[in-house]
């Protein structure tokens, strides 16, 4: 599993027709593992084993990653990487009072959707106040 999470940020975001036959080698490896049928749900294994799914995965470290950015902990390239809506927008919006990240506008459906600072922000968004608010990495990624 560790060699599917290398560089995941980056490619995780491909076709799904790309992502489907890695997702389907993963589950028959479970089931192997697990010593199950072929037909068996795949779902109760990977959370009996306690291991992500490809996209789970792609999710959890790029949710990470937006974490470290906003903490200063990525390399310093990164720290600006991603920006609250409050300081965009000198105006209350929805967004700047929830400190929702900034949603950078898309140039094209294809490419814009798949770009590492608008699905990080769109995630980000989607986290519960007491997740984003973690107090260490360890504890963000537990959560």
């Amino acid at each position: 599993m560790l060699f599917l999470q290398y560089g995941i940020i980056v490619w995780g975001q491909t076709f799904s027709s790309y992502i489907e036959p890695l997702f389907k080698l993963q589950k028959k490896a479970i089931r192997v593992i697990s010593h199950q049928t072929a037909l068996s749900h795949s779902l109760p294994l990977f959370k009996g084993l306690q291991l992500l799914r490809v996209s789970d995965a792609f999710k959890l470290n790029l949710l990470t990653f937006v974490y470290n950015s906003m903490t200063m902990l990525a390399p310093s390239c990164f720290h600006g990487y991603f920006s609250l809506s409050s300081t965009v927008h000198n105006h209350a919006t929805r967004q700047s009072c929830r400190n929702d990240l900034y949603l950078i506008r898309k140039n094209t459906l294809r490419y814009g959707l798949g770009l590492i600072r608008y699905q990080g922000a769109k995630l980000w968004n989607e986290l519960p106040r007491e997740i984003r608010t973690s107090s260490s990495r360890h504890i963000f990624k537990k959560k």
